[in-house]
C-alpha cells in the first residue's frame, strides 16, 4: 500500500478473484478506511493497478482541494463526519 503524504488518502491495490484481469485499485480517506472511489478489475498485475490507483488518487485530491479547502465549511466537513463527501451535515 503506498501512502499520499500530502492529502489523507491511501491506494490499495486489491485481488479480485476475476480472469484474467484479477486487479483493482481502490482510495480510501484517513485511517478509518472510508472508501472513495474502486475501479474494475481493469489490471493484469498488483503493480499496475497500485499505479493506475496512484494516478487516480492525485486526480481525487486536486478535485478535493479545488472543491472543497480545507478553510471552507464543506471541506472541514470531509474529516468531521460519517458521510463523507455529502453536503448533508453543513447548514
Amino acid at each position: 500500500m503506498s501512502r499520499d503524504q500530502s492529502a489523507d488518502l491511501q491506494v490499495k491495490a486489491e485481488a479480485t478473484g476475476e480472469t484474467p484481469r484479477g486487479w483493482a485499485w481502490a482510495i480510501y480517506l484517513d485511517a478509518d478506511q472510508t472508501l472513495i472511489a474502486r475501479s474494475r478489475s481493469l489490471y493484469w498485475s498488483r503493480q499496475e493497478a497500485q499505479d493506475a490507483g496512484g494516478d487516480a488518487a492525485a486526480s481525487v485530491r486536486r478535485n478535493l482541494q479545488r472543491r472543497m479547502p480545507a478553510s471552507s465549511r464543506y471541506g472541514a466537513a470531509l474529516t468531521q463526519d460519517g458521510n463523507r463527501f455529502s453536503q448533508d451535515s453543513a447548514p
